[in-house]
């Protein structure tokens, strides 16, 4: 339990520095549902009747929510049965399953981490999240399993600006009944809202003192080019790794390399290519790793979706020789819808929706939009101060399902609330720009 306990204390601190730095950028997390997973967990609108007696119209409209569940599944290979490794077959066992719980405010609020145990499950740990008014994350509560409740863990505290733009990051563990410093992460921004720095300070009996530092560099674009990581050796700052990329025509992250600081020299350690969809989401990933002077292929990442562009299976698998490949790793998620309550009554006008992918968006995102009635629509994204940053019209809409192409390439990233008028309704969204 305690493994499984220190693997969720690192993400505390050093989750968020995947999203700057460590390569494995559309690796599926075991903590948490991955982004192309989260932004699935949108309200849906399903009619279940309408229609009208003695000329009212009447309509029954649940809003639904999704809640996903993550089955992990890791392979069986064992000295004691090479066969497994002459005919490439696997035994996949069940490692773990998470189930996620999302409020009405499309917001995680809670997962819940559990290992097989005989026929059945056993729970591991639970963490809750909770935000602040302006739908931040405040902070995350990891309780683990003690075998009969759960018992406080972790926890981490998060500050922002005005913005929207996380400052501050403070990992705290429960110690005699009380939660104590422990790890303080802290980031710097650039005039265009980019992230140029994330420090990590460790507790020690002084104090907190300086352990690992990055900072970030941006293309012509505002597309990350590269990120240096940094130890602290007690009076200065030694480098450690390098990491660089690169981008396709449509701006997905389709390649990185990944060096590491030896003697007085850069070494190259990993590279990787990624592939993409047609909806722009990742596809395959082919990592190599420098061997003698070579790279040879080390793992290739592969993601399958379902109709809807929600993920549905991501398994690993590595090379073996330079033609063979066994399976390492595997995850399958599963939907189930979720009423959350009655919205419309007999002679009420249904709500319309909005919703918004990717998002976070870096150039562009697209609107589903769906309106109860016929007229024109316009659109507009201001920051959380109000001030507008875009308008557009988009025209006379019709009642029903539509979808909505929207460059934001010149919105400087941060958090944005996206508002939709039309059809006599007013639907809003919130929105975050990274890059």
């Amino acid at each position: 339990m305690m493994d499984q306990c220190y693997t969720s204390r690192r993400w505390i601190c050093r989750g968020l520095l995947s999203l700057c730095m460590f390569p494995l950028l559309f690796t599926a997390a075991a903590d948490d549902a991955p982004a192309q997973i989260r932004r699935s967990f949108v309200p849906e609108q399903v009619v279940v009747m309408r229609g009208s007696v003695n000329g009212i119209r009447w309509d029954t409209i649940y809003r639904e929510n999704y809640r996903y569940n993550e089955l992990h599944q890791a392979v069986e290979h064992s000295q004691s049965r090479p066969e497994l490794l002459d005919d490439n077959s696997t035994i996949w066992k069940q490692s773990f399953r998470t189930i996620s719980n999302y409020n009405s405010q499309e917001q995680l609020v809670e997962t819940l981490k559990q290992r097989p145990l005989g026929t059945g499950w056993e729970s591991v740990e639970r963490i809750f999240y909770d935000y602040d008014p302006l739908g931040n994350l405040s902070s995350k509560v990891i309780q683990a399993w003690s075998g009969d409740g759960f018992v406080n863990f972790q926890r981490a505290m998060m500050n922002y600006d005005g913005s929207g733009n996380l400052l501050d990051s403070l990992a705290q563990v429960w110690q005699q009944d009380a939660w104590d410093r422990d790890e303080l992460v802290s980031w710097r921004y650039d005039a265009s809202g980019r992230i140029i720095e994330r420090l990590q300070e460790n507790k020690v009996a002084t104090g907190m003192q300086p352990v690992l530092r990055s900072t970030m560099s941006y293309d012509g674009q505002g597309r990350l080019s590269d990120s240096l990581a940094q130890a602290w050796a007690g009076d200065e700052w030694f480098n450690e790794d390098r990491f660089r990329f690169s981008y396709d025509q449509q701006g997905n992250r389709n390649a990185f390399s990944w060096e590491k600081y030896v003697g007085d020299e850069w070494l190259n350690f990993v590279q990787a290519d990624i592939e993409f969809t047609a909806a722009q989401l990742p596809a395959v990933e082919i990592q190599q790793q420098w061997k003698n002077g070579a790279w040879a292929n080390n793992l290739r990442i592969s993601w399958l979706y379902d109709e809807n562009d929600r993920l549905i299976d991501y398994f690993t698998e590595r090379w073996i020789n330079s033609e063979r490949t066994v399976n390492v790793d595997r995850r399958v998620y599963t939907y189930q819808r979720l009423v959350t309550g009655l919205l419309d009554q007999a002679g009420h006008q249904p709500e319309g929706s909005l919703q918004l992918f990717p998002n976070p968006a870096r150039d562009f995102v697209r609107l589903r939009l769906d309106l109860h009635r016929l007229g024109p629509a316009t659109l507009s994204i201001c920051d959380l101060s109000g001030r507008e940053h875009l308008a557009i019209g988009l025209g006379q809409r019709p009642a029903g399902a539509a979808e909505v192409k929207i460059d934001v390439g010149p919105l400087r990233p941060g958090s944005y609330v996206c508002r939709v008028q039309g059809g006599g309704e007013a639907l809003s969204q919130k929105l975050i720009i990274m890059r």
